[in-house]
């Protein structure tokens, strides 16, 4: 497979938002609160091969989904390495069934992320039968968040179909972050940020302290997140 994507080489500043990311990780450190994570079910034909061709597609198409975090004086800076064909982990759990890969997804997805100069993303592969398993999805929120998530899960099942049927999967690049963080720079250059500022400052002024989280000792709550479901019809999930 070879890259097809232009690399920047640059090193970027952090958007706003991931600035405020950055900021909860140092109040958290070794914690799992930026994890983003998904699992892609596959059924019916579970084509190993395949399927690591088809995540090495997506991160070759990603810029974004390569992107690295380092820090110089403090400052946290962005920046995205070339494509490398990768190879990922698999794990069968064809005599446990869903109930161990259940466990399992616990676990991984609960193991903090090293977010300085390292991959911002795991993949790792799962059997549950001969033709059954699935793809076990890990980003940093730095780089993700739940709707570019779906995407991303998109964008393998496409990939892994395509190559079931031998044809040629998508290879187009996806937008860049450095797009974004360019419009936003022209943003906090501009007339309508001053306005903006003006406004908020001012809605502000009262405030001469910040505000802090009152501190609960109950039993009854707990730090640690769960996941909650809920099924979207057809007809929502399109629009």
């Amino acid at each position: 497979m070879q890259e097809t994507v232009a690399v920047k080489k640059d090193k970027y500043p952090l958007s706003l938002s991931q600035k405020n990311i950055w900021n909860v990780e140092l109040s958290h450190k070794g914690t799992s609160i930026n994890n983003i994570c998904s699992t892609i079910r596959i059924e019916g034909r579970f084509d190993l091969a395949r399927i690591k061709e088809a995540i090495n597609l997506v991160l070759m198409r990603d810029s974004t989904l390569r992107t690295r975090i380092t820090a110089e004086g403090g400052v946290p800076l962005q920046y995205t390495v070339p494509f490398e064909e990768e190879q990922f982990p698999v794990f069968d759990f064809s005599l446990t069934g869903r109930s161990g890969v259940a466990h399992w997804e616990a676990a991984v997805t609960r193991e903090a992320m090293e977010l300085l100069d390292s991959p911002l993303y795991s993949f790792a592969i799962f059997r549950t039968g001969e033709e059954d398993g699935g793809i076990l999805v890990k980003v940093h929120h730095i780089i993700s968040d739940g709707w570019s998530q779906m995407l991303m899960s998109n964008r393998i099942a496409e990939a892994y179909l395509a190559l079931l049927s031998a044809e040629q999967p998508d290879t187009s690049p996806s937008p860049s972050y450095a797009l974004h963080i360019e419009r936003e720079n022209g943003y906090m250059a501009s007339s309508a940020y001053e306005r903006d500022m003006a406004f908020w400052e001012d809605r502000l002024s009262g405030f001469s302290a910040p505000s802090s989280i009152r501190e609960c000792k109950s039993a009854s709550l707990s730090p640690v997140g769960q996941r909650r479901t809920f099924r979207l019809s057809g007809v929502l999930n399109h629009a």
